[in-house]
């Protein structure tokens, strides 16, 4: 209190002046949507960790229990504020049973008798007591979906990964949890800030020192001292900054989007469609995509099922409704996963999805699931991978595989949306033969969830699953692991079932079309006129009999043989033989490689070590690690390996092809023996595809799988990256290795062809 004093016309006048107190709107600290669903029946005593920032403290006015389907309380729930420093209880707590306080979404609140004051610093733990398999509360650990959290403008914190107890006590949880910081719904409080304004302007001191301003100069609450119409009050009220003009960059002054255009002046886009608040004109025309005439508080402007960001860099009309955005893919989505799924884990490793395919189809696009079909929160990769089965159709436990394609879907650029799908086009449409295939999803997490049926869903019903009528059909029990987006390995390990357990990748198909192989005869004079469809890379022999009957065919005499291709069409004039009748047969074949070295001797490659510590490198002769492969394949001499013994830790090593002219070749296939023998944990290895002029990487990296054991020498085949073929190029295979030192031989290759 302050005391001041004036003699005026004779009079003693005295004025007593006292600070102000402010006291905020209550925050509730947890948010849970109402008829959430509980997904443990943990009975002991469960804690949420909170800290206290503001300078002045907070005062909790309520305490709140998690209401497992908002239907009331089956069980007796007690909840309180306990002291992390003492483990002790503050104030009192509160016991809830049956429809007890009132229900706020998902969270039963009833009034403290004596509000509670925690001061500045303050560190404690919400913590509820009682949930059992007729309560359950919810856990993100068992597939509870993350709730929100609120922390009144700054004036708490969530920290630590939560907390819990031993079964039955209603006491001080002393067991870490794993996290996040909301992991449970159960315990909840509502709380005000109170703030000193000891000049009585509306402004809190700690808010007038933390920008410049006089915590005693009742004048300034009126100055606008950013020239960004807002007086001091009013970027207090809309918590925007008093020394930015525009305090979330989108190039609108605070003032003109709190009175003119009624944006989130701390959110430059505020309907989240991709727009910044000033592009968005809202004149309901477009004219460019810095004038796009959309409304910036609806992401859809003309309610088409397109955000307006994404119909802007589509192309389409955002104020069409019928000039949406083309879907990306053709055919028959093998599995569509429909609207409402919401994800229920946050698993960051690859989830996979095996099938076979009985007939030739060609996969168009590939996708990821979208929990809740509300935009992406993490980066993901939708991912097709060849799976060799080792000869064992039935167990699974022994796949491998070779990614044939990915693609990554990023909050920024998410691709298109189908019910809780999206997609993006391949660059080109890649065809499966009959075989073992795996379609996985990868980069979940608490950001962005996907489904798995034993964490609670989404099930069966919210997925649509497309076999095309046998042409196609998912096998085994779906599988898990090969690390994260940016390792992408095979995921190896086999889960409980079904065949589409996860809510992760998927894919678009269609029949593939058949080659037709026409071959032509003409007689011209004493010649005859053979013509045939022919195709790249391609040898043929020409067969013939005069006994149709002679089977096998391929075993007819061969007339001409190893005739090379001259795409699209081949011809070839023979003379017209005597017999009355003969038959005529064209066998296709592969043609001899575009590259081939059994590096027995040096053509030219370079190896290349990218780390400081030189503990490994690329060597060329018999491999001699301690465990692993001791001949080259097939016996031979040589083969690259990570060090003729074992490799070492913390390396980078790369080893590069000489150039490798693919001049007019539209596609091709790399193969190479290999016999992989690391730790199967923290090692890497991949393949990419370099520009023989600037050594720029084209396509995507393959992953080699580094957590599979190899016993023998087994061959892998990799697609060379639509961007290589046509181009002069390098190959690459890089090892990495972590810093453990083992006793294996790493990697090894031979036998390099590109087909």
């Amino acid at each position: 209190m302050k005391v001041q004093s004036a003699l005026i016309s004779g009079f003693l006048v005295a004025s007593l002046s006292f600070a102000g107190i402010l006291r905020s709107n209550a925050a509730i600290a947890y948010g849970v949507p109402a008829n959430t669903a509980g997904t443990q029946a943990y009975n002991g005593a469960l804690g949420n960790d909170f800290d206290v920032t503001s300078p002045d403290g907070i005062l909790v006015t309520r305490l709140g229990v998690f209401d497992d389907l908002s239907d009331g309380l089956n069980s007796t729930i007690t909840v309180g504020i306990f002291d992390r420093t003492t483990a002790t209880l503050v104030g009192s707590s509160i016991t809830f049973n049956g429809n007890d306080g009132s229900l706020e979404d998902a969270t039963r609140f009833a009034d403290l008798t004596s509000p509670i004051s925690l001061p500045a610093g303050f560190q404690g733990s919400i913590v509820a007591q009682g949930y059992n398999g007729a309560e359950r509360n919810g856990n993100t650990g068992t597939g509870s979906t993350a709730g929100t959290t609120d922390d009144g403008d700054g004036a708490i914190s969530f920290v630590g990964g939560s907390r819990f107890g031993p079964g039955g006590v209603f006491g001080y949880p002393t067991s870490v949890d794993g996290g996040p910081a909301n992991r449970y719904h159960a315990g909840n409080f509502d709380f005000t800030v109170t703030s000193e304004d000891s000049d009585n302007d509306g402004l809190p001191d700690h808010w007038e020192t933390r920008f410049g301003l006089d915590p005693a100069d009742e004048n300034d609450a009126d100055d606008d001292g950013d020239g960004d119409g807002l007086d001091n009050l009013e970027e207090y009220e809309n918590k925007t900054d008093p020394t930015e003009r525009d305090s979330d960059g989108d190039n609108l002054s605070d003032g003109e989007e709190v009175g003119n255009t009624l944006t989130d002046p701390n959110e430059a886009d505020t309907d989240g469609d991709g727009l910044n608040d000033d592009v968005e004109t809202n004149t309901g025309t477009f004219v460019s995509d810095t004038d796009t005439g959309t409304d910036p508080n609806d992401a859809d402007t003309d309610n088409d099922g397109d955000r307006d960001g994404a119909e802007v860099a589509a192309g389409s009309d955002p104020h069409d409704s019928d000039d949406g955005i083309p879907a990306p893919y053709k055919g028959l989505l093998a599995v569509d996963y429909l609207t409402g799924g919401i994800g229920t884990q946050n698993f960051d490793q690859g989830l996979g999805h095996d099938f076979v395919v009985n007939e030739p189809i060609s996969v168009n696009a590939l996708g990821v699931f979208d929990s809740g079909a509300d935009g992406l929160g993490l980066e993901l990769s939708a991912e097709l991978w060849q799976r060799d089965d080792a000869g064992t159709p039935e167990v699974f436990n022994d796949d491998t595989g070779t990614q044939l394609a990915t693609l990554l879907f990023t909050p920024g650029d998410p691709g298109f949306l189908h019910n809780s799908n999206r997609f993006k086009a391949l660059p080109n449409p890649i065809t499966l033969e009959p075989g073992a295939y795996t379609v996985v999803g990868r980069g979940y997490g608490n950001a962005e969830r996907n489904g798995n049926e034993g964490t609670g869903g989404p099930l069966i019903d919210h997925k649509d699953i497309d076999e095309g009528d046998g042409l196609i059909i998912f096998v085994g029990n779906s599988r898990f692991g090969g690390g994260g987006v940016g390792n992408q390995a095979f995921p190896a390990s086999v889960d409980g079932g079904p065949p589409v357990r996860y809510s992760a990748g998927t894919f678009a198909y269609k029949p593939a079309q058949v080659d037709h192989f026409y071959l032509r005869i003409t007689a011209s004079g004493d010649d005859l006129v053979l013509e045939w469809d022919s195709k790249f890379g391609k040898v043929y022999d020409i067969l013939s009999s005069t006994d149709l009957s002679a089977t096998p065919v391929e075993n007819w005499p061969v007339l001409r043989g190893d005739i090379p291709a001259t795409s699209p069409l081949n011809t070839e004039t023979i003379l017209r033989p005597p017999d009355d009748e003969r038959y005529f047969v064209v066998v296709e074949k592969d043609g001899p490689p575009l590259f081939e070295d059994d590096l027995e001797t040096d053509k030219g490659w370079t190896a290349i070590v990218n780390d400081a510590n030189g503990n490994t490198n690329w060597e060329r002769g018999t491999p001699s690690g301690s465990t692993g492969p001791l001949t080259g394949a097939d016996g031979s001499a040589n083969a690259w390996s990570t060090n003729q013994g074992d490799y070492g830790p913390d390396s980078d090593i790369s080893l590069r092809s000489p150039v490798i002219d693919l001049t007019g070749v539209p596609t091709a296939d790399l193969s190479f023996d290999v016999f992989r023998d690391a730790d199967g944990f923290g090692d890497t290895a991949s393949v990419r595809f370099l520009d023989a002029t600037g050594l720029i990487q084209l396509g995507f990296r393959q992953a080699i799988d580094m957590t599979t054991f190899d016993v023998d020498w087994s061959n892998l085949v990799i697609p060379v990256a639509p961007e290589a073929v046509g181009q002069s190029i390098i190959i690459e295979i890089n090892f990495i290795s972590d810093n453990s030192a083992d006793s294996f031989s790493g990697l090894s290759i031979d036998n390099i062809r590109l087909n």
